[in-house]
């Protein structure tokens, strides 16, 4: 293999590996116990806040023919809570979770359908940046 190539095969291997970004060394132990206190005080002040969240029964105001969301409606609004949310702020009519839910399972489907959405987010965000390195590079 002459130099020439060799420095090709390099230059692709640098595309599809990621430099070692490491802010924390996490050997040292000093470092790791204040990121293990911060972590703690991070959980201890979220369950704190969450701890005072109140659920409000809302089956009595709701009329008797009204439609009851489940797991799928849940996932659905999960999905398009990122688009309800700006929505939202512009607009009353708009909501970014169904009040007349059956509880645990909209919940659920709800959270998964969020976290779906922020997937892909992310890989959209992923091949945009992608697209606009291999174009200025």
């Amino acid at each position: 293999m002459n130099l020439s190539a060799k420095k090709e095969q390099e230059k692709k291997l640098k595309l599809f590996t990621k430099p070692n970004k490491t802010i924390y060394n996490m050997q040292n132990p000093i470092v790791l116990k204040r990121v293990m206190i911060t972590m703690f005080i991070l959980v201890v002040t979220l369950l704190f806040f969450s701890s005072c969240a109140d659920v409000s029964h809302v089956h009595q105001c709701l009329p008797p023919v009204e439609h009851t969301y489940g797991f799928w409606g849940g996932a659905w609004h999960g999905t398009i809570a990122p688009l309800s949310f700006i929505g939202e702020l512009f607009s009353d009519d708009i909501a970014i979770y169904a009040i007349n839910n059956n509880g645990k399972w909209y919940d659920f489907g709800y959270v998964i359908g969020l976290v779906g959405a922020i997937k892909l987010i992310g890989l959209g965000i992923q091949i945009i940046v992608a697209i606009l390195e291999s174009m200025f590079k």
